[in-house]
């Protein structure tokens, strides 16, 4: 973290020095960024939903955002690894009463 912070302190003066000046734009200083964010979006229009309420499918998210060969070499290291993924991680598993559900409040 002091690494990261000391590298910035020095980026930010050689800036200075060779009069690079950084101004946002105004989708920046407005916060109309924050609309494209999808956890926002989510909560705003449909509360009580996750993004993985959404998806059309359990493998959605893994096709539609990474490339073919990426979700490729992703499931087959989890093959190898044993894990389990998406619904099938909850499949027949035991509710757990005490984890962070948004579908009930207590």
């Amino acid at each position: 973290m002091k690494q990261d912070a000391s590298q910035a302190r020095r980026l930010a003066a050689l800036e200075k020095k060779v009069g690079i000046t950084w101004v946002p734009e105004s989708f920046w200083k407005t916060g109309e960024w924050l609309d494209q964010l999808t956890g926002p979006y989510i909560v705003k229009n449909h509360p009580g939903k996750t993004i993985f309420d959404l998806c059309p499918d359990p493998g959605w998210l893994d096709t539609h955002h990474a490339p073919a060969e990426e979700v490729e070499y992703i499931n087959r290291k989890i093959k190898e690894l044993g894990w389990k993924t998406g619904h099938d991680a909850h499949h027949g598993d035991p509710h757990d009463e005490g984890a962070r559900s948004m579908g009930k409040t207590h």
